[in-house]
């Protein structure tokens, strides 16, 4: 599976892309929104984990409206550590995944999402 990490964090892009190439996927990896949307419209992308407090400041309830637009059936998992807005629509395609979590949890999430 491809997956896309959107992720500022350097060290925490790393550990989970090397975490998700461990578990047999191929990565791709984008820092901000823009950079993400444009990844998403030129590769194949299966899923997305994002972080939900990226240091771009875009909220993440647009970048995932946006998402929708482009991949309506996208699975994406929502990584964070900060307690999520009540504008967050979580739905059947969307996972949020409390941060800090391990290999394990983010494999049950990728399995609940695609299973």
């Amino acid at each position: 599976m491809r997956i896309l990490v959107i992720e500022d964090d350097p060290t925490i892009a790393v550990s989970i892309s090397d975490s998700l190439q461990d578990l047999g996927h191929r990565t791709l990896e984008a820092d901000t929104i823009p950079e993400a949307l444009e990844v998403i419209r030129g590769d194949k992308v299966d899923l997305v984990i994002s972080d939900l407090g990226l240091a771009d400041h875009v909220r993440a309830e647009t970048f995932l409206e946006a998402l929708r637009t482009l991949h309506p059936k996208l699975p994406i998992i929502v990584a964070t550590g900060l307690e999520p807005s009540e504008e967050l629509v979580l739905d059947d395609r969307t996972l949020l995944l409390m941060k800090p979590y391990g290999i394990a949890d983010l494999e049950q999430a990728i399995a609940r999402l695609t299973g």
